[in-house]
């Protein structure tokens, strides 16, 4: 059944859509489900998170659709690998993802994400300026820059006793 935070059904009823126009488009879903949906999604099952990163390299978006979400790993381990990213706006997303400009920020629904799909798969101009910035963003990313980040937002509140503004 869906998972009520994932939306992996919206994911696969969008992704139906794109298919039945596209016919030679594939899904790859991470994690994916143990039993086979359609011969055109690939699941991978549970993945360690290494090998999760070689999927990335064999995709062409990174299609995210939660309908909650704090700040998703996967998000930024996917620009490094340069993609763009789909997803809604919710949550931490919004702070890494820029609609236009290293993705598409979509409403909670499933024409969005169709939209989305369908602008990123045709649009070669465009999704290569995503990628760009995609890499781009996911320097900011990095564990050392993130744990430098976290350290200096602990200091200010120790010396200040107030979460940085």
């Amino acid at each position: 059944g869906e998972d009520p935070v994932k939306g992996i059904n919206r994911t696969l009823q969008a992704f139906g859509e794109i298919n039945r126009k596209y016919p030679n488009v594939k899904l790859i879903l991470i994690p994916g489900f143990p039993e086979k949906i359609y011969d055109s999604v690939i699941s991978t099952g549970n993945l360690f998170f290494e090998d999760a990163r070689d999927f990335y390299l064999l995709g062409d978006v990174l299609v995210n659709s939660s309908y909650y979400e704090g700040f998703p790993v996967t998000i930024p381990e996917a620009m490094a690998a340069g993609l763009p990213i789909i997803a809604p706006k919710v949550g931490g997303i919004t702070e890494i993802v820029k609609d236009g400009m290293n993705g598409i920020l979509v409403d909670k629904d499933c024409q969005g994400l169709v939209g989305a799909m369908e602008r990123i798969y045709t649009g070669n101009q465009f999704r290569m300026k995503l990628m760009r910035n995609s890499m781009e963003t996911s320097k900011e990313y990095t564990w050392s820059k993130i744990a430098a980040k976290t350290a200096k937002v602990y200091r200010e509140i120790l010396k200040t006793g107030n979460k940085p503004k």
